[in-house]
């Protein structure tokens, strides 16, 4: 992954509000949008569908404007349940992933309108989403 890629990236996004790096091979959130004080405070989508992440970074609570997160089609093992920070958080796409259980935090997302997460290997729903 170019690291001028990346920043290019960010620059549009800043833009649009919206940071997408589709089918790039991606292990992982890219430490810049997570560090960075701007996406910290502004971005309202994040798009890293068709890569390869295992997981995501505790650091995601600190994207507090978020309102859409898609991460459909990678290899996500785990979410972590600082995702429950994501307080404007309204559509969250992890589908066609190898999650088998979401954190029991995410039933306290009240915004939280649209989970789109078929296509994974779920062995029960948290209570706090029933």
């Amino acid at each position: 992954m170019s690291e001028h890629l990346v920043a290019e990236k960010l620059e549009a996004a800043k833009k649009t509000k919206s940071f997408a790096l589709n089918g790039q091979r991606l292990s992982g959130v890219p430490d810049v949008v997570l560090e960075d004080e701007w996406c910290q405070r502004c971005l309202q989508s994040l798009y890293l569908k068709n890569n390869l992440i295992r997981g995501v970074n505790d650091r995601i609570n600190q994207l507090k404007s978020l309102k859409q997160m898609s991460l459909d089609n990678n290899k996500l093992e785990e979410l972590p349940s600082s995702i429950s920070c994501l307080t404007e958080l309204e559509t969250l796409a992890i589908v066609s992933n190898r999650l088998t259980q979401l954190p029991e935090t995410l039933g306290d997302l009240s915004k939280l309108r649209h989970l789109y997460a078929s296509r994974n290997q779920f062995t029960s729903i948290p209570d706090s989403m029933l």
